[in-house]
């Protein structure tokens, strides 16, 4: 998935996907840590769910979403 920049946030577009879907992020701490607004392309849904990213050499690597309440780690 390609991270983009749109209306000044953090923006993916995985419409294209099977299970389609959109996430905006809005910053919460440092360059790390998000609060994910995911919206579910069939069914227009916005779920707030944990993100972060994890860095190396100042390069974003990593992912994490917190898809799942019940499951208390991020899933990469």
């Amino acid at each position: 998935m390609e991270v983009q920049i749109k209306d000044v946030k953090l923006f993916i577009d995985a419409t294209d996907r099977s299970m389609g879907f959109t996430l905006a992020f809005d910053r919460v701490r440092d360059q790390t840590k998000h609060i994910g607004h995911l919206c579910d392309m069939y069914d227009g849904e916005d779920d707030s769910i944990v993100t972060g990213f994890v860095f190396q050499n100042d390069k974003a690597t990593k992912l994490g979403l917190r898809l799942e309440v019940a499951i208390q780690k991020m899933i990469y």
